[in-house]
């Protein structure tokens, strides 16, 4: 049976080689069900699982390399999970316990260049099989992703969905910037969005609060980012880049996209 394009997959960190190894060989790999319902409720469930190697994968760090075809999900408490161990801390913490094939292994592994922590990304099954680094594999808006394939095109480096605490607040980032003296958030802004006398408010409260963390923030409306290809977007991001201690922002040499190829079924 093919996958369809748009099958959502869930990107879920490995927090040890020993996850790796249930994955690998007892095919199954858990979420605590608090975290599920804060972080995943919206895309839930998910037809595929890949899997983020963070620093402790010596020679695998910070990429995505395998995934597998989601089978079934069951609630579990963390003592049945592991019931050969003698669990004494949270042994009736409920987990998700997701049920999967056989890993499968990207052609290229997906790279981290900035070798970030991430918590979850969803995705579809197309972008897990083209994305050239993890930034690719976000899903966003229309207005996100035209504002992101320019400044891929652009040469500027930017991570997606960054998560920044502000005091007690979190705030997800469209687009964040990391400069020689300073950091960017670029935000794309819908036009329901724009005109949103409450969300408008809200905005000002966020600005504020990171600008007060030190960050410049830049918006840009559904406008200003198809108009002309978002040229005008890129030039003002490049501006403020320079104004931060990078050099010939605007000069440097367009990023690979991703290479589109045809869907694999499973």
């Amino acid at each position: 049976m093919m996958t369809s394009r748009n099958s959502r997959v869930l990107v879920a960190i490995l927090k040890n080689i020993e996850d790796l190894d249930i994955a690998k060989n007892l095919h199954w790999y858990r979420i605590p069900v608090e975290s599920a319902e804060k972080w995943l409720s919206r895309h839930w469930p998910p037809y595929w699982l890949a899997f983020y190697q963070p620093k402790i994968f010596k020679g695998q760090e910070f990429s995505v390399r395998y995934y597998a075809k989601v089978l079934r999900i069951e609630r579990a408490k963390r003592w049945q999970l592991f019931p050969q161990k003698r669990v004494l801390v949270n042994s009736e913490k409920e987990y998700d316990q997701i049920r999967v094939s056989k890993l499968l292994e990207l052609e290229r592994p997906i790279i981290s260049l900035r070798k970030r922590r991430i918590i979850f990304i969803n995705t579809t099954y197309f972008k897990l099989l083209n994305a050239l680094e993890i930034n690719d594999l976000y899903r966003g808006s229309e207005i996100e992703e035209a504002l992101w394939r320019r400044l891929k095109n652009s040469g500027i480096t930017a991570e997606r969905q960054e998560l920044i605490k502000v005091g007690k607040k979190n705030y997800f980032l469209d687009f964040a910037i990391y400069c020689r003296n300073g950091k960017i958030d670029v935000e794309a802004d819908g036009d329901f969005w724009h005109h949103n006398s409450k969300k408008a408010r809200n905005d000002n409260e966020r600005n504020n609060d990171l600008s007060s963390s030190g960050w410049h923030v830049l918006r840009f409306t559904s406008e200003q980012i198809f108009k002309e290809n978002g040229i005008k977007c890129v030039e003002k991001i490049g501006q403020t880049m320079e104004f931060l201690g990078e050099k010939n922002v605007l000069k440097k040499p367009a990023r690979p996209t991703i290479t589109k190829k045809l869907e694999r079924g499973k």
